[in-house]
């Protein structure tokens, strides 16, 4: 039976390499070609894998199924197959979708779990210091995924990026330190925290010479989804140490919304399907310790600006001058 998988290649690729280790995983993106070639004396012992195919391949793919010409699986960057199709119908009907997307930015358990299974398998160890650099400075990257029938944009955890830095590092050590990642392949990337950090203390030189740069990173969405959700983490923050709440644990139990999740039924009076963001407590108890002059109210107003940005460029705006205009505004606050 044929499968759909998302998310990330590698991890596909592993997780098809464990589950069948005597067969050969063949990489598809011309679907027409790869049937045309089919042999029933080579290529039995093969999975082809299908790399994001159209309507037409997926023809071309079912008929081969039918015709039990090999074994073929579908892969998809992200849930955008049209699930209208009688072969993606089929392969739904029998439960043979298997998510394997990146973690969601911010549920840092997920993150830490999926690196730490590739570290084993690698047979490597990772310092205290270096896992905590990667959770402050992790790659990241936006992705759509399909909510209420309309596409969403998400950030989540680039673990290919972060992988492919570890089979780097691993071919010369076999422990990982923090100095490992002095010249790491994302570390552009991750300097946004660095930026927006610079937004906080108000340095507008800082600012305008280093924005274009973060965009080129991120884009200017991806910049402006990390910069609210940093924004939201500072006002619950904000706002506990106005209320004189300074231990950690309650304060983090806040962020991840223990006090809401779950205890709501939904419009029909069922229970509500959610997943918890967990927030990473080293981060909590910096953030609790660090003076700032920022007010939740002086957060809260950053929060409008910045929403209203996103909605200017989504509606046409031009990037050139609205995120000049609001880290001006953002500055002053």
């Amino acid at each position: 039976m044929s499968r759909i998988y998302i998310g990330s290649i590698n991890l596909v690729k592993a997780k098809l390499k464990d589950e069948f280790p005597n067969k050969k995983l063949i990489f598809v993106d011309r679907t027409e070609e790869n049937s045309l070639s089919f042999s029933i004396f080579f290529d039995t012992n093969k999975i082809f894998l299908h790399i994001n195919p159209n309507i037409e391949s997926l023809k071309i793919i079912a008929s081969d199924i039918e015709k039990q010409r090999g074994t073929h699986f579908l892969y998809y960057e992200e849930d955008n197959f049209d699930g209208r199709n009688s072969l993606i119908q089929s392969i739904k009907k029998s439960g043979n979708i298997f998510d394997v997307s990146f973690p969601l930015f911010g549920d840092v358990n997920n993150f830490k779990r999926q690196l730490n299974n590739y570290l084993s398998k690698k047979d490597m160890l990772i310092s205290s210091d270096a896992m905590t650099w990667i959770v402050s400075n992790p790659p990241i990257l936006r992705i759509k995924s399909k909510a209420a029938n309309n596409k969403k944009e998400l950030l989540a955890y680039d673990l290919d990026l972060l992988f492919q830095e570890i089979d780097k590092i691993s071919s010369y050590t076999k422990t990982i330190n923090v100095e490992d990642f002095s010249n790491c392949l994302f570390k552009s990337e991750t300097d946004v925290f660095d930026f927006i950090e610079s937004i906080f203390d108000k340095d507008i030189d800082k600012v305008l010479q280093k924005y274009e740069e973060m965009i080129e990173a991120v884009t200017d969405q991806g910049l402006l989804m990390i910069l609210l959700y940093q924004l939201h983490f500072l006002l619950v923050c904000s706002d506990c140490k106005e209320k004189s709440i300074y231990n950690s644990e309650t304060v983090t139990s806040m962020l991840e919304l223990e006090d809401i999740l779950g205890k709501y039924l939904g419009s029909d009076y069922n229970s509500v399907s959610y997943t918890k963001k967990s927030q990473n407590p080293i981060r909590v108890k910096i953030e609790m310790n660090k003076k700032r002059d920022l007010s939740s109210q002086n957060i809260s107003y950053m929060i409008e600006q910045v929403v209203n940005t996103i909605i200017d460029l989504r509606d046409f705006g031009n990037k050139d001058y609205a995120l000049p205009f609001l880290f001006y505004k953002l500055v002053t606050v």
